[in-house]
């Protein structure tokens, strides 16, 4: 098995400092979107097909094999996961059109409360001292 090298640390940082920007922006940046008249589905299409351009090389430069081996159950479960995934962009965006960036980045980011009520109420769990 091949294993690529990995990039000098400073590199991953950079990355890493574009990526938390892109992040920290991107309900201001749907919110200057639909202010041009961009409508909010379009936003949370554009917002994963960029990303989706994005990564997708990368992860085929650097994990081709394990890719080509996944098995039919992965692939679906991937494509589940995706689109629960874009199920979500397009809702949280097009909530910024009903309330202030402020709120709807408050809310969306209550998910391990929401999610750690849910596995109680429905499965039982108790959620841990550090979570």
């Amino acid at each position: 098995m091949r294993t690529n090298p990995s990039p000098p640390r400073r590199i991953s940082f950079l990355v890493l400092g574009i990526v938390l920007l892109a992040t920290s922006f991107g309900a201001v940046l749907a919110r200057l979107a639909q202010g041009a008249g961009v409508p909010s589905l379009a936003v949370a299409a554009l917002r994963l097909g960029l990303a989706a351009a994005i990564v997708t090389p990368v992860a085929w430069w650097q994990s081709r094999h394990v890719l080509q081996t996944l098995t039919g159950r992965q692939i679906m479960l991937t494509a589940g996961a995706g689109f629960f995934l874009a199920l979500h962009f397009a809702t949280w965006i097009s909530s910024l059109e009903y309330t202030s960036v402020a709120s709807s980045t408050a809310l969306v980011t209550t998910n391990p409360v929401w999610i750690s009520l849910a596995a109680f109420i429905f499965l039982g769990e108790r959620t841990s001292r550090l979570t």
